[in-house]
């Protein structure tokens, strides 16, 4: 599982204006968890030259690969951010952007998460549906017999409109006995 795109965008620039210098995010990557591995390939980015923004997208993807361990790691990086409350070490030139960017993650993650929640109803909403439509009635004989009587009668009327039609009315009317 990965982060949505438009989070991880979120949380990218978050790193970005709150973090700052890239040898902090290096740190903040490792006090999340992040695999060694993945921090030496983030590092070597860094020393390439890379901006931050990518960096933590590369990251993100190598996490994504790592399936729900990945995911965890993923989703510390995010709760971090989410609350981080120290802008006193941001410079004051950088302050307004670094509140701006903490503002816009976090308001994405609410929504992310009204999203999940809503999902995570529609869902158990929809399973209740399922199992209540899965139990088994008793079976009404009398109803299914009248259905045979009434298609013999429907099957002796020879004009074959009025026989189409009642045809059709019967049906409609099992339909609805099966799916009730």
């Amino acid at each position: 599982m990965r982060l949505p795109q438009d989070l991880a965008n979120l949380l990218a620039i978050a790193i970005r204006d709150v973090v700052w210098f890239k040898k902090n995010v290096q740190s903040f990557l490792e006090e999340t968890g992040v695999p060694k591995a993945i921090l030496l390939e983030a590092d070597a980015k860094r020393r390439e030259g890379a901006a931050t923004i990518p960096i933590i997208h590369h990251v993100l993807d190598r996490l994504a690969d790592l399936g729900t361990e990945g995911f965890a790691v993923e989703q510390k990086m995010l709760t971090r951010m989410y609350y981080w409350n120290d802008l006193h070490s941001v410079s004051a030139d950088r302050r307004s952007e670094a509140v701006a960017s903490l503002k816009a993650l976090r308001e994405g993650h609410d929504r992310f998460r009204g999203q999940q929640e809503y999902q995570a109803e529609v869902e158990k909403i929809a399973h209740k549906d399922r199992v209540e439509r899965t139990t088994i009635r008793p079976v009404d004989h009398a109803r299914l017999e009248a259905f045979r009587v009434d298609f013999d009668r429907v099957h002796r009327i020879v004009d074959r409109q009025q026989r189409g039609n009642a045809f059709q009315d019967l049906m409609n009317q099992i339909f609805d006995y099966y799916s009730e």
